[in-house]
């Protein structure tokens, strides 16, 4: 929604108070997040991040999700400094994930 007020200058208020509430753990670490409860530069993380299928580098060198990432992350439109694209923030539980097939 924050994206969409940036990008359209609509007002999202009305709609975020719609939406419902979270059940589950929300998706919201990037691979530095991540990579600090891994004891783990971004780098490497996102390198443990592709070894387990979890994701990938498309054609223009940027990391995209695999079927099997997207169980446990989601890639959010973001646009910044005149920039735009994806950034993948991944749920917490994927640390532990991680940490079992490491």
């Amino acid at each position: 929604l924050t994206c969409i007020h940036e990008n359209t200058g609509l007002a999202v208020e009305t709609l975020r108070r719609a939406l419902p509430a979270a059940n589950e753990p929300i998706c919201s670490l990037n691979a530095t997040q991540l990579g600090k409860l891994l004891n783990r530069s971004a780098k490497a993380t996102n390198q443990l991040l592709a070894s387990h299928g979890f994701q990938f580098r498309n054609d223009r060198d940027e990391w995209e999700l695999t079927d099997a990432g997207e169980a446990w992350a989601e890639a959010m439109p973001y646009s910044r400094n005149g920039h735009s694209g994806y950034q993948i923030l991944w749920n917490p539980a994927v640390a532990e994930e991680l940490k079992e097939v490491a």
